[in-house]
């Protein structure tokens, strides 16, 4: 049986995305060959973001092995996570510069709303290692993922559910 667990979590994610960008080049360079891909890296995002989020609040309510095991990988669905959304932001990008006008009716909020959240959720991405706690401080560890955490939940709540 595939055992999708630990760093396989983020070996599977990067082969989802390497395979699915092969269909934007398949398809040609346009909107049309762009938006599915940019659906798909938007929602895997979010999918792993709130199983790596609300991985405590799970096994809290639910006491399963599967909750457990989101506790267990938590920091591999979360570098997953970054990871996915770091794809869907330089294709976002490329987008933009391929399609200026596509990215002049995106507006002003959402364009700096989306590069803070980029940002956070790569430093959190990085720094989700051991060496990482150990260099910041488990302190300032701690609040950089707790500050980007819901930054990331503000961020996906207003694509998702409010827009």
């Amino acid at each position: 049986m595939l055992n999708i667990s630990g760093i396989n979590i983020v070996y599977v994610t990067t082969t989802i995305l390497l395979l699915s960008t092969f269909g934007i080049f398949a398809t040609g360079i346009n909107t049309e060959s762009f938006d599915p891909f940019l659906i798909l890296t938007g929602r895997l995002g979010l999918i792993l973001f709130v199983l790596s989020f609300g991985a405590s609040k799970f096994h809290a309510i639910f006491r399963a092995g599967w909750s457990r095991q989101l506790l267990i990988n938590r920091r591999y669905l979360g570098i997953a996570s970054a990871l996915t959304m770091f794809v869907h932001f330089v294709w976002i990008y490329a987008q933009a510069l391929i399609m200026p006008e596509w990215w002049a009716e995106i507006s002003l909020y959402d364009k700096i709303s989306g590069n803070v959240t980029l940002i956070l959720l790569c430093m959190m991405g990085m720094t989700s290692n051991d060496v990482s706690v150990k260099y910041l401080g488990l302190k300032n560890w701690k609040r950089l993922h707790v500050i980007g955490s819901y930054v990331a939940l503000w961020s996906f709540a207003m694509e998702y559910i409010f827009i």
